[in-house]
């Protein structure tokens, strides 16, 4: 139960972002926003870095000459790279969607579970059958959850392909993830990945977007939530809460993230701040419930026999 929680509070900080990142974006641009975040979210992985070495009595200090390895070193750039990329696509996409940004940006960007095992293909890795039904299963949502039936495909701005292209590239850093993680101390690489996507879009910032102190000061709580809360907590937090939690149980209670971005844009711009465009429309509610549908679906699925051998 502790690790459930855990993790449900997780998903709520990473849901709420997407409203810190519309407001935030609002006020400076996305290489400016991306940049301070990521920093923020480096420094306070320090301390936890620190305290986690305390407390496992591994043997290594962060600063010391030994504090970080090499593959520590490759993966959280790699990661960063990977990182940088698919936030700045999420950002522009949230930029340019024109109503229900927040919820459409969750959805759109959790398919990337979706996509990942599809990336698999490149490494000759099998996809299930019932992967290619929740895919379909999830085109369907995607469409229901984007298209206005009065104008009809035209109403797919570009707001919504750069989310979907973050989708893809979130999954790409999934599987980067996944390759170095059993090689490394998690907390150092994303520490280190946030570093990387941080001064990536630094150059970017300053030449693009020439962030003023006025500018800054206005986005000021958005950016300290994004890059305190969503970045540094609650990446601790998930490392905290899957220890206690089922692996599936934790996929379910995850996937909420994009739920509650959803609501956290309504509720906070629309109802609250008297912005009608944030709120969904009953075909784009019932869009969103399948793309979360699909998501669950196949997250949960457990092969079986021949099925299981081959992925």
């Amino acid at each position: 139960m502790k690790g459930n929680i855990i993790l449900l509070l997780t998903a709520f900080i990473w849901g709420m972002a997407f409203t810190a990142q519309l407001v935030g974006g609002g006020s400076v641009g996305t290489f400016t926003f991306n940049a301070t975040r990521f920093f923020l979210g480096a420094f306070v992985l320090v301390p936890t870095v620190m305290i986690f070495d305390r407390v496992h009595k591994n043997g290594r200090f962060l600063f010391s000459r030994t504090g970080v390895t090499r593959t520590e070193w490759i993966g959280g750039a790699l990661c960063g790279i990977c990182l940088c990329v698919a936030t700045t696509l999420q950002q522009e996409g949230l930029m340019h969607i024109k109503e229900g940004a927040t919820g459409k940006s969750a959805f759109i960007t959790a398919l990337y579970v979706l996509i990942v095992p599809i990336i698999g293909l490149i490494l000759r890795r099998r996809v299930p059958l019932f992967h290619w039904i929740g895919i379909g299963v999830a085109i369907v949502g995607f469409f229901l959850l984007c298209i206005d039936f009065d104008s009809g495909f035209s109403s797919i701005g570009l707001g919504e392909l750069l989310t979907l292209l973050c989708a893809l590239s979130f999954s790409v850093h999934i599987w980067v993830i996944s390759y170095f993680t059993p090689k490394v101390d998690g907390v150092r690489m994303s520490c280190i990945q946030f570093l990387t996507a941080a001064i990536l879009s630094l150059p970017f910032s300053l030449i693009f977007e020439r962030p003023t102190l006025a500018a800054l000061g206005s986005a000021a709580l958005p950016i300290l939530y994004a890059g305190l809360f969503s970045s540094g907590v609650a990446y601790t937090l998930q490392i905290i809460g899957q220890r206690y939690a089922k692996p599936a149980t934790a996929t379910v209670i995850m996937s909420l993230e994009a739920v509650f971005g959803a609501l956290g844009g309504a509720v906070i711009l629309g109802v609250i701040g008297g912005d009608q465009s944030q709120m969904l429309t009953l075909p784009q509610i019932g869009g969103a419930a399948i793309v979360l549908a699909a998501v669950l679906l196949v997250s949960l699925y457990k092969p079986h026999g021949k099925e299981q051998n081959g992925e």
